[in-house]
């Protein structure tokens, strides 16, 4: 579905009087690129909100403050209006926000084809877009400015993905999920088996206090970890400070580096004998010599036996279907039947090559001291930490001491969150554990797995009581599979728009290696915490081309100072490639976005330049061509 925006209209909007914007050629086409300069102040933040609360319908929940913020100041007007034209494969829809600006309200009437003719009260969208363009997170994905740029890499936020679950409408399998669940719940509620229809109750509220109460504890868990990610991004935050000030002191800058180079190699080894520990330990002759001593003791006793023996029972299962021994005697029912049952006494081929393998193994190991050796270096390494710790706190002791009062409010902080960490990983463990022999005192009201299997078997009772134990396992196991397929399609467009993102941003940003690694529900930067400002758009600008790329709809673009943030080669690239991206864009711009990024486009066909310019008191007017709005850029500058 292709679906483009044709234009919009103001009346008594803040500084616009009767201004119409018009994004059509001629022929009722809409240009590729629409450039539009607004300088700061004249609206174009305001037009974006205007334009999202209208194509989601949600402007009609604004508060009165937020509708009478419209309200044009030094004037009684009581009403304002904004149009926005859009068409649905070519099927023209009009959009019109009424405000209100005496009762604070805001309505919108929609007129659409297949209606009842002329402009009907209520919000209204194509039949196949329900469910995507009422969801405001997901608007804001083609509406786009800065703050959205953000949302796109912030820790802890879910845009990212949920951009890829509206528009590829995986939330369609969790809404058949739901529907399963209704339909489980309403075959329940309306079957009785042998047992009374008290008992069944009875049995009913035990699994829905189950229930709730696993709920309960999801819910802490998932809570428990925003937080533990909000913390620990705050502490690596406080570092990054605690780092800088303490690299200005050139004293404390080399000790410190020096303490971090060793405590990063003093880790290394430590992970490296741990793994090396590990595998030693299943050697069991090297863990005590009585393991040792037995196992050669089992050698001994299978050389002696014999074992294995040389013939496997297979010999003897071949034997028996042949006609006649390899003594040639006649071979009759009752010999076969001798014959296949002494031959179970041997052993099969393979088990053959296993006994062999292992009396091999057995024959030709060494004792070696390894392990005790590197038990004993794994005791020094514990020691040397220690010490490389101790030196941490002496330098930071002396930080506090000879420091600012900022660098002890920062250690201060970063003590305060260390703590808060540690306290919600012990709460994270507890609920996610299923070690209950080192966790002692769990129990189905402290720990998840403990809650899901009481539930589990209070809804099993029930099932079977009610008489419909196999119709719900059945919708269970289709509910499973929907899951399975929900969770594999969205990993696989995760997949692919990484790796068009990546490809896109190598282009966008060429003087730095930035690589998405995930989408972990917000991009998730390949050994990075963070990147810049201008960074940041480019890779969300090549994450949206990324994410429309291969979906039914072709939605525009609509952004917002995409260039501001942004040096000089990346405005160039960015606006080389954004126009590739997306079918339709419109750029709202100011007249310092001009240089690198805005004068690219001059050069390019079918680019719409408009220009919304009015003085301070004045009327804003909206005037079109690339003269004037190349000209009204130099007047700016000028000055």
């Amino acid at each position: 579905m292709k679906i483009r925006i044709l234009g919009w209209k103001y009346e008594n909007i803040r500084r616009m009087g009767d201004v119409n914007v018009n994004l059509c050629k001629d022929n009722g086409e809409v240009h590729a690129v629409s450039l539009v300069m607004m300088p700061n102040g004249t609206g174009k933040t305001t037009t974006i909100t205007l334009m999202r609360g209208v194509l989601s319908g949600k402007a009609i929940n604004w508060d009165e403050k937020m509708v009478k913020s419209f309200s044009p100041k030094e004037s009684d007007c009581k009403n304002g209006k904004f149009q926005l034209v859009v068409s649905f494969d070519n099927r023209i829809n009009y959009y019109i926000l009424h405000l209100d600006y005496e009762m604070g309200t805001a309505s919108i009437q929609t007129s659409f084809p297949g209606g009842q003719g002329g402009l009907n009260d209520g919000w209204r969208t194509h039949s196949l877009l329900k469910g995507i363009m009422d969801n405001e997170e997901f608007v804001n994905r083609f509406l786009f400015d800065g703050e959205q740029a953000r949302k796109t890499l912030s820790t802890g936020n879910e845009e990212a993905e949920r951009a890829i679950i509206y528009l590829y409408q995986i939330n369609k399998l969790d809404e058949m999920i739901s529907e399963i669940s209704d339909l489980i719940k309403f075959k329940q509620e309306n079957s009785v088996g042998a047992n009374t229809s008290r008992s069944i109750k009875v049995l009913r509220t035990k699994v829905e206090k189950r229930e709730e109460k696993l709920k309960e504890l999801q819910s802490d868990l998932y809570k428990y970890r925003k937080q533990l990610e909000e913390k620990r991004g705050k502490k690596d935050s406080y570092i990054i400070k605690y780092d800088k000030i303490i690299k200005e002191d050139e004293q404390f800058r080399v000790r410190k580096e020096s303490f971090e180079d060793a405590w990063q190699k003093k880790q290394e080894e430590l992970g490296q004998v741990i793994a090396k520990v590990l595998a030693a330990s299943k050697r069991p002759y090297n863990i005590h010599l009585e393991f040792h001593r037995r196992l050669k003791e089992l050698v001994s006793n299978m050389q002696v036996l014999r074992l294995p023996k040389s013939t496997a029972r297979e010999f003897f299962r071949e034997l028996a279907v042949g006609k006649e021994c390899i003594c040639k005697r006649c071979i009759g029912p009752e010999e076969k039947k001798a014959i296949l049952d002494n031959a179970e006494k041997y052993l099969g081929q393979e088990e053959l090559v296993a006994l062999n393998a292992i009396k091999s193994s057995l024959r030709e190991y060494e004792l070696t001291e390894e392990l005790k050796e590197l038990l004993l270096r794994l005791d020094d390494l514990n020691v040397e930490i220690q010490e490389l710790g101790l030196e941490r706190n002496r330098i930071e002791a002396e930080v506090s001491i000879n420091g600012s009062k900022e660098i002890i409010e920062i250690q201060s902080v970063i003590s305060r969150l260390e703590q808060d960490v540690e306290n919600l990983m012990i709460k994270i463990n507890l609920l996610d554990t299923k070690d209950f022999i080192l966790n002692t005192g769990l129990d189905r009201d402290t720990n998840i797995h403990l809650a899901k299997k009481s539930w589990e078997e209070a809804n099993e009772a029930y099932l079977k009581a009610s008489g419909t134990y196999e119709f719900t396992k059945k919708a269970e196991t289709a509910q499973k599979y929907l899951n399975q397929i929900k969770s594999k399609a969205l990993n696989k467009l995760k997949e692919n728009i990484i790796l068009k993102t990546n490809n896109k941003v190598s282009r966008i940003i060429s003087n730095d290696e930035i690589v998405i690694s995930k989408i972990d529900r917000h991009l998730v930067l390949k050994g990075r915490e963070a990147v810049s400002e201008g960074q940041t758009l480019a890779i969300a600008y090549a994450y949206i081309g990324s994410l429309f790329e291969h979906s039914y709809f072709e939605f525009p673009f609509v952004v917002d100072s995409p260039a501001a943030a942004m040096d000089l080669n990346v405005r160039r690239e960015v606006a080389e490639v954004i126009p590739r991206l997306f079918k339709q864009l419109i750029i709202f711009v100011t007249s310092g976005e001009v240089k690198g990024f805005a004068e690219t486009f001059y050069e390019k066909e079918d680019v719409q330049y408009l220009t919304l310019k009015g003085e301070k008191n004045e009327a804003i007017e909206c005037i079109l061509g690339k003269d004037f709005f190349s000209q009204y850029q130099s007047e700016k500058e000028g000055a």
